[in-house]
């Protein structure tokens, strides 16, 4: 794989707080990447770093080979709805994977594939949801 996006010595501070430093880190092509953390933690501002919307105060974020990047982000609040469409009457609740696929369809277009019901499958198991 080769190197198409590398953050070095990022950061993002405000003025009585440090949100994060000294990122260093190279996304390849064809990679998968999860970013997870605790509200204000700085994982929305760090896709606004690697999607070019922001650029970052302290050190590069380069694109290699000046290519088009895509990224894309699964927000927190479509795996809210899965817990709480999960947690209704469990005979009327999709599973979260179930419930990813039907929302995921809708905004992409795409049609899903067994690998890609397996890699959701292991996401969801990551955080903790089994179905």
């Amino acid at each position: 794989m080769s190197a198409q996006l590398v953050l070095e010595n990022v950061g993002v501070h405000y003025p009585n707080r440090i949100l994060f430093e000294e990122v260093n880190w190279t996304l390849y092509s064809g990679m998968r990447v999860a970013l997870a953390g605790r509200n204000g933690s700085g994982k929305s501002t760090l896709l606004k770093i690697l999607s070019g919307r922001m650029e970052s105060p302290e050190g590069k974020c380069n694109v290699v080979g000046g290519k088009k990047l895509r990224i894309g982000f699964l927000d927190q609040s479509l795996l809210d709805s899965a817990v709480l469409q999960v947690a209704q009457k469990k005979e009327e609740s999709l599973s979260p994977l179930d419930f990813l696929k039907r929302r995921l369809k809708v905004t992409s277009g795409e049609d899903f594939e067994e690998d890609r019901d397996w890699e959701i499958k292991k996401i969801l198991q990551g955080l903790g949801f089994n179905q």
